[in-house]
C-alpha cells in the first residue's frame, strides 16, 4: 500500500509544475503512532495501489517500512532536499507539524490533524483553508469525546477525508508471516520486549524476570530485545535468555516473527509491529489506556486494577491461556 502525507503548515503553491507523487505521506517520530498510520494507510490500500507514493520516516525505521510498503517508494526525513510536488499530502504527525521547515512541499490538497482549539482535521485545498471537527464524524464508538478514541480509529479518518470515501475498520495482519489461513499452530518461541518509549510504559523489570524464568522453565523458547532505555538491565536479562540491544526491527520481522512465536511486549511500538505482521500479541498495560492505543482485533491485553501494573501471576495466567490455545 502506499501514501503521502503533507502538514497544514507546510507552503501549498498553487502553480503549474511537474508532479513528483500523487500522494506525500509524513509518518509520526514515535513507532507506535507510525504503526497506527499503517493500518488507516492499509484500509484504503485500493485507492492509490497504481499511484506514484512517497513516506517519509524516521531513518531508524525506513528499512522496517520499506517492507511493509514494498511496492512505493519510502524516504527517510534526513534525506529530502529541495522542493516536492505532489497532488495529496496526508500528515499523520499532529504536532509535529514544524519539523521539516527546510523542506517545501507543491501541493494540492493537504490533510493533517489539528489540536490547537478544537480536534480537527485540517484542510488545505489549493491554498483554502478549513477544519472537520472529529465531534461531527460518526465514529461508531461509545466513547462521546473523539480524544478517547482509539488512535488507530482517528488516522483512519484522515485518511477517509483525504481519499472523501466511507470509514472502514483495520485489516488483520500481512500474510507473510502470521497466521492467516486458519490453521492452527504450536507456539514454541516467545519474544519479549520490555520496552517503552517513557516510565509509563515500564513493566517493573523484576516482574519480567520473574515471568521469563517461569516461561523457560515451562519449556519456552524465549528472545529478549531491548532498547536504550533498558540497556542497563541487559546483564539481567542476559542471565536469563538470550537477549539483543537495539536490533533492527527489520532483522526482528524477518528472523523471528512465524506462526509459532507468540510476543509479550509492553505498551511499545514493537507490539504493534508484530500486531501488524499477524504474530499473536500479549500488551502489558499499567498508567496508559490499552482502549487507545492496544492494536485493533489483536491479542490480548493484560492490565492492573485502577491504572496499577498486572501482577506476574495475571500475565502468566493471559500467556498460558494464548499459548494453550
Amino acid at each position: 500500500m502506499k501514501k503521502r502525507l503533507i502538514s497544514v503548515t507546510e507552503n501549498c503553491l498553487n502553480q503549474s509544475i511537474n508532479i513528483d507523487y500523487d500522494i506525500v505521506v509524513l509518518l509520526p517520530k514515535i513507532l507506535g503512532d507510525a504503526m497506527m498510520s499503517v493500518h488507516a494507510l492499509r484500509c484504503y490500500q485500493e485507492f492509490f495501489i497504481n499511484a506514484k507514493v512517497l513516506i517519509i520516516t524516521e531513518l531508524i525505521y525506513k528499512n522496517l517500512f520499506m517492507i511493509i510498503f514494498n511496492d512505493v517508494t519510502v524516504k527517510s526525513y534526513s534525506e529530502i532536499s529541495g522542493l516536492l510536488s505532489s497532488e495529496k499530502m496526508i500528515d499523520f504527525r499532529g504536532d509535529e507539524t514544524s519539523k521539516l521547515i527546510k523542506t517545501h512541499f507543491n501541493c494540492s490538497e493537504q490533510y493533517a490533524f489539528d489540536f490547537r482549539e478544537e480536534l480537527a482535521i485540517a484542510v488545505v485545498k489549493n491554498t483554502a483553508q478549513y477544519a472537520i471537527k472529529f465531534s461531527d464524524i460518526n465514529a461508531k464508538f461509545d466513547q462521546e469525546d473523539a480524544r478517547n478514541q482509539h488512535a488507530w480509529f482517528m488516522d483512519i479518518m484522515l485518511v477517509s477525508k483525504a481519499f472523501d470515501v466511507p470509514l472502514r475498520y483495520p485489516r488483520q495482519g500481512l500474510k507473510q508471516y502470521g497466521s492467516s489461513d486458519n490453521t492452527v499452530s504450536i507456539i514454541k518461541n516467545i519474544v519479549c520486549f520490555p520496552c517503552g518509549s517513557n516510565s509509563l510504559k515500564h513493566y517493573p523489570v523484576e516482574h519480567w524476570l520473574l515471568i521469563i524464568r517461569q516461561l523457560i522453565n515451562a519449556g519456552f523458547n524465549v528472545t529478549v530485545f531491548l532498547g536504550d532505555t533498558e540497556k542497563f538491565h541487559e546483564a539481567q536479562f542476559s542471565a536469563l535468555a538470550p537477549t539483543f540491544l537495539n536490533t533492527p526491527l527489520k532483522n526482528i520481522v524477518t528472523k523471528y516473527f512465524d506462526k509459532e512465536t507468540l510476543v509479550v511486549a509492553n505498551d511499545c511500538g514493537p507490539l504493534h509491529v508484530a500486531a501488524l505482521f499477524g504474530i499473536k500479541v500479549i500488551g502489558i498495560f499499567g498508567p496508559t489506556n490499552e482502549k487507545i492505543w492496544f492494536p485493533y482485533q489483536y491479542g490480548q491485553v493484560v492490565r492492573g486494577l485502577n491504572s496499577e501494573w498486572p501482577t506476574t501471576n495475571e500475565v502468566l495466567n493471559v500467556i498460558n491461556h494464548c499459548t494453550a490455545m
